[in-house]
């Protein structure tokens, strides 16, 4: 009976162990899956948000007032990313031909893998309102979109 134990404890232990070392390469798979999608629906409002402006133009809607309800509703944007994502005018005045927004998701994502899969990827502070190029814990992944006229 004991040998029998002996065999099932190292079974164990083997199994363990592998499941330890196979859970960092899980864990990031995982995460990166999440961040494709992230990345999938920042490209979409980018574009969506392009051609709003492209199409319609400045002068009938204040660029500060457009947001992804506007874009789903200008049928600009199929479908809404979801409640996790916002638009932040950065620089509404199209005054000087060029207006700048942040995309911003509202969820967590592990800065890392956001860092390795987002080519400019910025940081919404919710505190204090700025976006930054630094991580820092609490703020939210976003991406700046520039509309030139």
């Amino acid at each position: 009976m004991k040998i029998l134990d002996l065999n099932l404890l190292s079974f164990l232990v083997i199994i363990s162990s592998i499941i330890l070392a196979l859970y960092p390469l899980i864990y990031t798979g995982i995460v990166e899956v999440e961040i494709s999608s992230v990345v999938k629906k920042f490209e979409n409002v980018d574009f969506a948000l392009k051609q709003f402006f492209y199409s319609e133009g400045f002068e009938f809607i204040s660029p500060s007032s457009v947001s992804i309800s506007t874009l789903v509703r200008r049928y600009y944007l199929k479908g809404s990313p979801g409640k996790d994502y916002t638009l932040l005018w950065i620089d509404s005045d199209p005054s000087d031909g060029n207006l700048k927004a942040a995309i911003i998701y509202l969820g967590r994502v592990d800065p890392i893998v956001a860092a390795k899969k987002v080519r400019s990827i910025y940081w919404y502070d919710p505190k204090d309102g700025g976006i930054y190029v630094d991580y820092r814990e609490g703020r939210k992944m976003a991406i700046v979109v520039e509309v030139k006229v």
